[in-house]
């Protein structure tokens, strides 16, 4: 039992060790707005802007916000998420984001693109609030007190919606660096077959660069977001899932080949004393287990866990490898005409329609300290748009597809996500050092007992029971020592999240011409049947140049 303690032991101090290294995370990247306004948010150092780190808003008060916008009271929304903003604690770029998808909804793109700049500025600053990242990742701290800058599907989105905004204001090049940045945060995932591929981000960058007349970089920029629609295309997703964990096993594969290869080949300093040996005087006999076409060629015999392992590397290369093919032959049936609408600068109105509600974060495993997605259902399945009445819309010039749920479950693991692990695991193990040690002082002291009570009837003084008595004392401060040190440490998962994303962002390009129109969206369920109490009409002015709509359908 003794050994199975100090084991135990040593493997918490390990732990312990590791996370408190841990003094940082890195969990945005730099941006390259030209935006003055970006000063302020960009440099916690300000007074005037520095947000208040110790406040912090009720849950209830957040869940009554986002209540109020599912129900379709949007001045209740707008006004509690308004003034949770304006408290600037370290939900700053969370509240914006909030508040800015009812804007949206509302149809007021300035205060909404407002918004999404200030969530923008914060969600990509690696320094602002590093006091708290530093007091996150320690032993006893939880991730909870760090500031939000959101997973890297929030920036994604955050990113889209700063793209689409400005380039309603015709500012192509801010547009531009908007979407690089969500790019670049798409891109920040373990499994790389999911690395960048948010169609909606290539296609913008295409369309910005065709306005700016820069011809080769479009075409740089759709090229890539044709590979990416094949790859989170809902025909592929199946096959890039199991190609993708194939993958992942293949290089854990290759890594302990590498380790068990390394152990195995002498090093050059042995082969070094062995090629300098002195041979023994007198006849030697050899005897070896070597063919003659192994001595000759000096190749060292493999054990069997190399074999083995050897065999699994081939097996999964080829199985990678009829995946792919599979996912090669599955996207020549994916027809990819829409990509081109939206890209042609020709097209210029650009509807952008949200359906249902976004993915739900929350905690499992023993100590909450996992994060996992799940979904709300919603009845919208499709739309069709009418322009001035006609009914010539054409379902395939509508770009599907873009779901939120898809890109919030593929983004792989964080940094965090192992700290947390650590800290799970130093809570188990110093819960079950704490309760062996208890056990051990419990038997010492019954000895100390024994051995005082025999002594006591001999009439002498018993050393051994003292020395027992004392030990116990001393464990059982150190299993309470211990016991503290699990309960003190938090391993709970930050489940904070943006909740008033939509499900799903569809966009359907098209060509009006200047002037006023009057649009029917009609919102279709399952079966294609219309449902008459999402659906909306609405009129619109057209003016030169992009026109970008944005209508959210809520239920």
């Amino acid at each position: 039992m003794i050994k199975f303690v100090l084991k135990k032991l040593v493997c918490s101090l390990l732990i312990a060790a590791f996370l408190f290294t841990q003094s940082t995370i890195s969990l945005a990247q730099t941006t390259n707005f030209n935006h003055s306004k970006s000063e302020s948010l960009e440099s916690n150092e300000s007074t005037e802007s520095k947000p208040a780190e110790g406040k912090i808003i009720p849950k209830d008060q957040a869940m009554d916000a986002e209540l109020a916008f599912y129900s379709g009271d949007f001045a209740k929304a707008s006004s509690l998420f308004a003034a949770f903003t304006k408290t600037k604690d370290k939900d700053f770029a969370l509240w914006n984001n909030q508040l800015g998808s009812i804007y949206l909804a509302v149809g007021n793109y300035k205060q909404a693109l407002n918004s999404f700049l200030d969530a923008y500025y914060l969600m990509n600053n690696v320094s602002a609030f590093s006091r708290l990242e530093s007091r996150a990742v320690s032993l006893i701290g939880e991730e909870r007190e760090k500031a939000y800058k959101g997973d890297p599907y929030e920036k994604v989105y955050n990113s889209l919606y700063v793209a689409l905004l400005l380039e309603r204001e015709y500012d192509y090049d801010n547009a531009l660096a908007a979407v690089k940045t969500g790019i670049l945060c798409d891109s920040d995932v373990e499994g790389g077959l999911y690395k960048s591929d948010v169609t909606l981000l290539y296609l913008l960058a295409a369309r910005f660069e065709a306005l700016r007349n820069n011809q080769s970089r479009s075409d740089e920029y759709f090229q890539k977001a044709q590979e990416a629609y094949l790859l989170s295309h809902p025909l592929n997703r199946g096959v890039v899932s199991d190609e993708q964990s194939k993958l992942n096993l293949l290089s854990q594969k290759q890594k302990e080949l590498a380790k068990l290869t390394h152990k195995e080949t002498p090093s050059k300093k042995d082969k070094n004393a062995e090629e300098g040996s002195v041979a023994p005087k007198g006849p030697v006999t050899k005897f070896s287990t070597k063919t003659k076409a192994d001595e000759s060629e000096g190749v060292p015999k493999k054990s069997k866990k190399v074999l083995a392992l050897e065999a699994d590397i081939k097996d999964l290369e080829t199985a990678i490898a009829t995946l792919t093919g599979v996912r090669t032959d599955k996207g020549k049936e994916i027809t990819k005409d829409i990509l081109k609408q939206v890209v042609d600068k020709n097209n210029n109105v650009i509807f952008v329609i949200e359906l249902g509600r976004g993915p739900v974060k929350y905690p499992i495993g023993q100590y909450g300290h996992i994060s996992i997605f799940t979904s709300k259902p919603y009845k919208a399945n499709s739309v069709i748009l009418l322009v001035d009445k006609k009914d010539n819309f054409d379902g395939n010039k509508m770009l599907c597809n873009n779901d939120v749920l898809y890109q919030a479950s593929t983004r792989g693991g964080r940094l965090m996500d192992g700290i947390l692990k650590g800290k799970a695991q130093f809570k188990q193990t110093t819960a079950q050092i704490s309760n062996q040690l208890s056990q051990l002082s419990q038997q010492m002291s019954n000895q100390a007992n024994q051995l005082q009570s025999q002594a006591a009837m001999s009439g002498t003084y018993s050393s051994a029971g003292a020395g027992a008595s004392y030990a116990a004392a001393g464990l059982a401060v150190i299993s309470l020592a211990f016991a503290i040190g699990s309960a003190m440490a938090n391993p709970a998962a930050d489940v904070r999240h943006w909740s008033l994303l939509p499900a799903e962002v569809r966009l359907i390009p098209m060509k009006l011409p200047v002037g006023s129109h009057h649009i029917q969206l009609q919102v279709l369920d399952a079966s294609n049947n219309i449902i008459p109490e999402l659906s909306k009409e609405f009129n619109v002015d057209i003016q030169e140049g992009d026109n970008i709509i944005i209508r959210r359908i809520i239920e």
